[in-house]
């Protein structure tokens, strides 16, 4: 088959007559589309030619200095066998006496009539030049303008185009007679995404040119794996984005889930005074271009995005400088498209099923045979008949069958919903996307949900220079926490006890006659109450793009934003929590209104010029952001019982209490300069300078400078590898930089006062210091250096890339609490700089493909990547030893030691149960044996970070099916086994009052001689935190099964629709373990089947 390339060459689109560009070249022998090319790289003028005729032309030798492009061109083509002609600003190349259905848009004559406007864009919306558009069943080649336009004319009725690019899945389309324009995504090859572009939140780069480590998934890559949100379909795509596993919450709609990029940079700062401050180890989030939250990525339609790119290292982000420590996730929505409206509807349908699997609860029988076991009815003297009386009445009960499963009462199977329409479409040079989003999600406990809507209307307009595009949107969301309280409450309720009376009614004790200090957790789940906060949130992003010359491009944005949050909770009186208090202090309504706005706005400069071999691309931006959070709550106390919670029934305030408020305004301001260098498309330099400028920090600390550097070889492009026709891409990268951390708290540089409450004197009401402020506070820097290898071998079959990081955030801030004697006067809120932390790591990625049909799309490509990092603190002496003595005192699992990771366990090393005697056996510093406890003796024991993580995964695309796998592996890493401390080896009242792990019955020493794992019933003297309860963990996950389809032509067609695809998933359905714990302590996890459909009309 003859290969056409039809290549179009643009920088920007000028006017027909603009042909006063000066051209500075000179050149010997050099072959005529080279020149071409660089003369419409020097003047920006789009150039149509074939690049097979081409190469049959005569070299070309020329010197031209200052000269018109129109002379140019006359010199260029002198004694050549091509003529040119100019059409609407484009310069198309041709062969003397072309025949008219070889010329490609532009080139007709002004009377013949456009039949069909097609635009090709990437997933993201962003027009694509030089996409090769052919006829099928003709020679007609074509290729897309500088704005991805394309103009078809004198074509039959119907007719069918083949569109394709380097790097991105064919697509044909059916065109019939109808038709008037035709909008195509294209989507890019598999194992090709991170090889071609990614955006920075600034702009949009070429991969090849960049020495960072990123990375960039598509929209549908996102929907491949999961349709919950974006944040659970990315961790299981990027083995640098770990989610932080939150054990007490499980699955709970309504707690948004801490993620990681390439581990720690910072000591939690949580104690701080300041409600609005985040994680501090938690990434930056961009939407859209500029910085926006956790909460607003997670409630994301995850039908509206075009890509995300993670921005891991510091040549990557330090374009975000004081921010970009811990990494960028950049969200890009899709960009309205011209042609005629299309509609496409979105519809996600799940099923949540509580996972309690990990629960090894006794039942009846077994807990009442534990409780006389460890001397629970052994009473002598006057209450030996009471005890046997107790003992005879629970007896009966489990005799009658009473074994109540109290883990059902609490959870439901979730049924969620989810619903999203987009419409686009438009004139090419007016073009809107609008749509709508409503979700109900209902968890798996009871009562607990979460309702999202949401509305986006995006605007662009563009002509000649000028690109203006405004998004508009508005959201909104209801949560509710469920009235069953903590799932933990039933956990440990004795099933030997009856839910319900013998008429139904649910008592308020479960043992009103024998022991009233034992609550039915079902009691308050029966009475009205009341948490609940809503959520609405507006902005408008305005953002406009302006080509000043070939070379230069100015572009700049305003956001405005506007939102607030209410939590209502109430507890009616006749909750168990108030028992034994006075009446006017039963039952409390708490409400808490926050209002935020905010403004951010940037400018930025761009000068990119293409000179031979040497490519310059350089940038100037600054930006400026402000930030208002105004909060205003009160508590009422002492309600009436039967009352719907309405303060103005309330009996007062919460005593010696207040209504809170405060009013914080947080500013901050940045200029950057950026510059990126490509010779010959091999070497690479990037290098970025950044000052910040922030409110939270003193006078004296206002501005800190962050710069960065990086360099990078395409080793593919090297003339010596071009023979190896195998290796398709081959890149080195390294770089080194510094980014920081603001997230320490906004008044950690200031000191805050308040008035003492009913404290006034002759002199007026008396203040106190709240918090104290350190102003010679210093801004937590990151060193970063990270170094990496992309590879794409076997035409696309093995790609991926293998990375080194070492991080070192020095100094740290950390908050005062263990820090300085009490003497000092200040309290936890006072934040100091102190020791360092590093953190070191590698991550892989690789992809293999033993099936890479695309012709016939039969696809088979499997995937393994992994990540491992270590930390390690320095700098604190003994500085925190107060702080040290505090989780001690709290039989903590952290230590804050030199040489050591903050993800280290700490505890007494056990070795195990004595079978003569029963009693654990603990053993010193020294290495001697005893069987006393000593706090002295507690050393590390562990470490909660796996020796690698990460997934392994498959995906099968046969025609119009897809089916994909990924099952989470985690080897290695230690866990705090909750249950073995909790409901295994307890002290007496909570071995008595609560249920019990069935291992309390059936592994514990018994008899002399018995080797036993825990120590024998009744043995409540060894309770204490050793390392007996600290257990390797090793698991395998099943994170995501899917099977999708999507068919765009046959019978569709004939049901008026462009496409319909169809996925199933199931996410979380399996769990492998190498150790028995319980999950989800106060809300369980769940395992999710769920469906989606997507049709576009």
């Amino acid at each position: 088959m003859r290969l056409t390339a039809l290549l179009l060459v643009i920088c920007m689109h000028v006017s027909a007559t603009g042909l006063s560009q000066k051209v500075t070249l000179s050149v010997h022998k050099q072959p005529l589309h080279e020149v071409i090319s660089e003369i419409a790289a020097q003047t920006g003028v789009s150039m149509i030619f074939n690049m097979e005729q081409l190469r049959t032309a005569a070299p070309v030798t020329i010197d031209l200095k200052d000269t018109p492009l129109e002379e140019a061109l006359k010199a260029v083509f002198k004694n050549q066998a091509f003529q040119y002609e100019v059409k609407e600003g484009t310069v198309i190349i041709k062969k003397q006496r072309t025949l008219l259905m070889d010329l490609p848009v532009g080139a007709a004559p002004d009377n013949r009539q456009v039949e069909l406007m097609v635009r090709v864009m990437d997933e993201r919306g962003v027009p694509m030049a030089g996409v090769t558009v052919a006829i099928k069943g003709s020679k007609r080649t074509y290729v897309t303008n500088s704005n991805g336009l394309l103009a078809l004319q004198d074509m039959p009725g119907e007719f069918v185009m083949i569109i394709s690019s380097v790097g991105y899945e064919e697509q044909v389309i059916h065109v019939s007679p109808e038709m008037q324009a035709v909008a195509v995504h294209l989507k890019v090859k598999v194992n090709q995404l991170n090889t071609l572009e990614l955006s920075t939140g600034m702009g949009v780069r070429k991969k090849e040119s960049f020495t960072g480590a990123a990375a960039v998934y598509s929209g549908q890559d996102l929907k491949t794996v999961g349709n919950r949100n974006i944040l659970e379909s990315l961790r299981s795509l990027d083995p640098s984005f770990i989610k932080v596993e939150n054990n007490l919450q499980g699955s709970n709609p309504n707690k948004l889930p801490d993620f990681e990029i390439r581990g720690r940079t910072s000591i939690s700062t949580i104690n701080l005074n300041d409600q609005f401050s985040s994680n501090p180890n938690q990434p930056l989030f961009i939407l859209d271009g500029f910085e926006t939250t956790l909460q607003a990525i997670y409630d994301l339609d995850m039908n509206r995005v075009a890509s995300v790119t993670i921005l891991k290292d510091a040549a990557s982000t330090a374009l975000y400088g004081s921010k970009a420590a811990n990494g960028v996730v950049v969200v890009e929505t899709k960009r309205p498209t011209p042609g005629r409206l299309q509609v496409s509807y979105n519809g996600d349908f799940q099923v949540d099923v509580p996972d309690l699997r990990s629960y090894n609860l006794m039942n009846a029988a077994e807990k009442l045979q534990f409780d006389k076991l460890a001397g629970r009815y052994s009473s002598t003297g006057q209450l030996g008949w009471e005890s046997e009386a107790v003992y005879n009445a629970r007896l009966a009960e489990v005799q009658k069958g009473v074994n109540t499963y109290w883990l059902s009462e609490p959870v439901q199977t979730g049924f969620s919903n989810k619903h999203s329409v987009q419409v686009t479409g438009g004139s090419p040079d007016l073009m809107v996307n609008a749509g709508i989003l409503y979700s109900k999600q209902n968890g798996v406990m009871k009562g607990s949900g979460r309702d999202n809507w949401s509305g986006n209307i995006n605007l662009s307009y563009r002509k000649g220079r000028v690109n203006i595009s405004n998004l508009f949107t508005v959201r909104g969301n209801t949560a509710i926490e469920s009235p069953y309280g903590s799932f933990s409450d039933f956990a440990n309720a004795i099933p030997y006890y009856r839910k319900r009376n013998d008429d139904g009614s649910i008592p308020r004790y479960l043992d009103p006659l024998y022991d009233t200090s034992i609550l039915n957790p079902l009691y308050n789940a029966s009475i009205y109450s009341k948490n609940q906060t809503q959520q609405f949130a507006f902005q408008n992003n305005l953002q406009a793009i302006v080509t000043l010359s070939p070379s230069f491009r100015l572009q700049g944005a305003v956001l405005v934003g506007k939102g607030n949050t209410t939590t209502l909770v109430f507890i009616p009186p006749d909750n168990s929590a108030f028992q034994g208090l006075p009446a006017n202090q039963q039952g409390s309504y708490q409400n808490t209104r926050l209002e935020n706005s905010q403004y951010n706005a940037n400018l930025m400069l761009t000068y990119a010029k293409l000179v031979n071999r040497h490519q310059f691309t350089a940038s100037v931006r600054g930006d400026v952001q402000q930030q208002k959070n105004n909060t205003v709550g009160f508590t009422a106390v002492g309600f009436p019982y039967g009352t719907d919670g309405s303060p103005a029934f309330a009996y007062g305030f919460m005593p010696y209490s207040t209504p809170v408020a405060s009013n914080i305004t947080t500013r901050s301001v940045g200029f950057l300069t950026n510059l990126n260098y490509v010779y010959d498309r091999r070497f690479m330099l990037d290098a970025v300078y950044r000052l910040d400028g922030t409110s939270v920090f003193g006078s004296s600390r206002q501005f800190k400078p962050f710069v960065s550097a990086g360099l990078g070889w395409n080793l593919h492009n090297e003339q010596f590898m071009k023979q190896l026709k195998w290796v398709n891409l081959l890149k080195l990268r390294g770089n080194m930089g510094y980014s920081g951390n603001e997230n320490i708290g906004t008044f950690s540089s200031v000191s805050l006062y308040n008035y003492i409450s009913g404290n006034t004197n002759n002199f007026g009401q008396g203040l106190t210091v709240a918090s104290l402020g350190n102003p010679v506070l210093d801004w937590q820097k990151t060193l970063q250096e990270s170094y990496g290898v992309d590879f794409n071998l076997l035409n696309n079959r093995v790609s991926g890339s293998v990375e080194y990081f070492h991080k070192k955030t020095d100094p740290l801030a950390v908050g005062a609490a263990g820090t300085l004697p009490s003497s000092a006067g200040v309290n936890a809120n006072y934040v100091l700089n102190l020791g360092y932390l590093t953190t070191k790591g590698w991550t892989v990625n690789v992809r293999v493909s033993p099936v890479y049909n695309l012709k016939d799309r039969i696809i088979w490509t499997i995937g393994v990547m992994g990540s491992n990092y270590t930390s390690r603190y320095g700098g604190f002496s003994n500085r925190l030893s107060e702080l040290n003595k505090a989780e001690q005192d709290a039989n903590g699992l952290s230590r804050y030691y030199d040489g050591y990771s903050p993800d280290d366990m700490w505890a007494v090393v056990s070795r195990g149960i004595d079978p003569a005697t029963g009693v654990e056996v603990f053993q010193k510093k020294n290495g001697k044996l005893t069987y006393d406890y000593d706090p002295a003796d507690i050393v590390k024991v562990g470490n909660t970070r796996p020796t690698i993580e990460g997934t392994m995964n498959t995906t099968l695309a046969y025609k119009d099916f897809t089916l994909g796998a990924v099952v989470r592996y985690q080897v290695g890493g230690y866990v705090f086994n909750n249950a073995l401390f909790n409901k295994v080896e307890t002290n007496s009242s909570a071995t008595f009052n609560n249920n019990m792990d069935r291992r309390a019955l059936y592994d514990r020493w018994q008899k002399p001689g018995d080797v036993a794992q825990f120590a024998g019933i009744g043995t409540y003297a060894s309770r204490v935190m050793s390392s007996r309860f600290i257990q390797k963990d090793t698991h395998f996950t099943g994170e995501s099964f899917s099977i999708g389809y999507r068919v765009n032509g046959g019978w569709v067609k004939k049901m008026q629709l462009q496409t319909l695809g169809i996925n199933l998933y199931l996410n979380d359905i399996f769990r492998i373990e190498s150790i028995l714990t319980e999950r989800g302590i106060d809300y369980p996890y769940a395992r999710t089947f769920s469906f989606s459909i997507n049709a576009s009309f």
